[in-house]
């Protein structure tokens, strides 16, 4: 090809290079539990096949419709139905039953699977609880905290959150028609940002209130930061000394506690009564541990302000016996939450924000059923039952879930209306004296 064609068509050459593809290295970041999972089948106390919609690609949806085992194939025609419209890549829905799939043997295993193996399984089947997500040309491996075993692996070990690092060759393809440069520089310092905060949280010696009061300022800031990013380590700095004690919060907050618990278990149960699809009721083990927790911490016959004092001394006793016996727990809770949604610090500040307050109520919630185990069980707890507290929340609250219809958005509107009694200004904040 003569070198003058080359030079004249450059600029078309170029944008031709930009329609097709890039091959780039990427770098894969895994936590240490991630290898380790393996679904325990018929022994998980907590059947990711119950409690919620369950979606079918359209490959798995169009096998569904050539089976050849009778009585399966009845069981797809009657309970596998395509959505109205394909939803990130998911094309149809299995009809539960009783909230419970179709496809679930007695044995507590997949018939499906049993039949025709894992190919058979849609994605979301065969991936949960595994979420992959891709951050700046980085591949980032995780588990969700709705599996009883993924639960176990990621919170209680002391190493369970330690990064291991690998390089990739991948393929990524795009379509560039304009100048990225803002953009990378953008994504250039959200992982500033991220890589600060997720350090912050794994030292020890820093309160994880007080990191998750500079993971917020931070996400705040981030607009500004764009125009200067050279002052991020400054500001960094100065959220670090000033919260690097979390003296700010120590006041009595087991009323606001308590009256969170009181309002959050009558309106859960007035809407979980009231939902009329099967799918968008929570598990009854969820409601049975959410109601023993009311039982045990609410005296009905009495006034409520009357049992902060008992409340408050309780919550003291088990939050001690935590830090002694399991001193890696929430902070490795955090540590998950931040890898697992990374892609918040490129994000808008409006998602940023909503999204660090969803992993502020999943340890909340958890927070008070363990409180609740820990006074029935006269001052002690087990790893199961605290486990259990954290599967099931994530598992069955409308915003950790794939919960349809109105549920999620009167939750949502309900949790905002409780939150307001604290802090009619932030939520954020409300959650944090909730949590600290």
């Amino acid at each position: 090809m003569p070198d003058d064609f080359i030079v004249q068509n450059l600029k078309y050459l170029k944008f031709y290079w930009h329609i097709t593809c890039c091959y780039i290295h990427m770098n894969q970041l895994v936590p240490k539990y991630y290898d380790k999972f393996k679904c325990i089948g018929s022994e998980c106390p907590e059947t990711c096949c119950q409690g919620w919609p369950i979606t079918i690609d359209k490959q798995t949806f169009n096998k569904y419709q050539k089976l050849d085992n009778c009585n399966l194939k009845k069981k797809a025609d009657k309970f596998v139905k395509k959505l109205p419209k394909e939803i990130k890549g998911f094309f149809a829905q299995i009809k539960m039953q009783e909230g419970t799939c179709p496809f679930l043997g007695s044995d507590k295993l997949c018939s499906v699977q049993k039949e025709y193996g894992n190919s058979y399984l849609s994605s979301a089947c065969s991936q949960y609880p595994r979420k992959i997500s891709v951050y700046n040309e980085k591949k980032i491996k995780t588990l969700g905290l709705g599996c009883p075993e993924s639960t176990r692996l990621i919170l209680f070990s002391e190493d369970s959150m330690n990064i291991i690092e690998d390089k990739l060759y991948s393929v990524k393809r795009f379509i560039k028609l304009y100048d990225d440069r803002n953009i990378s520089e953008t994504k250039i310092l959200g992982e500033k940002i991220f890589n600060l905060c997720f350090s912050l949280m794994k030292n020890k010696e820093f309160p994880i209130i007080s990191t998750l009061c500079v993971v917020k300022k931070l996400l705040e800031e981030k607009k500004n930061l764009e125009f200067f990013p050279e002052k991020l380590e400054t500001i960094y700095n100065y959220l670090f000394n000033h919260f690097k004690n979390d003296n700010f919060l120590q006041f009595d907050n087991a009323g606001l506690i308590l009256e969170f618990l009181r309002d959050f278990y009558v309106f859960t149960n007035e809407q979980n009564n009231n939902a009329n699809e099967s799918s968008e009721k929570m598990s009854k083990n969820f409601i049975n541990v959410l109601q023993t927790t009311f039982e045990t911490l609410i005296d009905k016959s009495r006034k409520l302000e009357d049992q902060y004092g008992e409340f408050g001394n309780t919550r003291t006793n088990c939050l001690k016996f935590l830090r002694n016996e399991y001193p890696q727990l929430f902070r490795n809770y955090f540590l998950n939450e931040i890898l697992s949604n990374c892609t918040m610090f490129t994000s808008m500040k409006a998602f940023a924000e909503n999204r660090l307050e969803v992993s502020l109520l999943g340890a909340i919630i958890p927070q008070l059923l363990i409180i609740g185990q820990f006074s029935k069980n006269n001052h002690t707890i087990s790893q199961d039952d605290i486990s259990r507290a954290f599967y099931l929340t994530h598992k069955n609250i409308g915003l950790f879930t794939k919960f349809t219809g109105n549920f999620e958005f009167t939750f949502r509107k309900k949790l905002s209306d409780i939150l307001k009694k604290i802090d009619d200004n932030s939520s954020f904040n409300s959650l944090l004296f909730l949590f600290a």
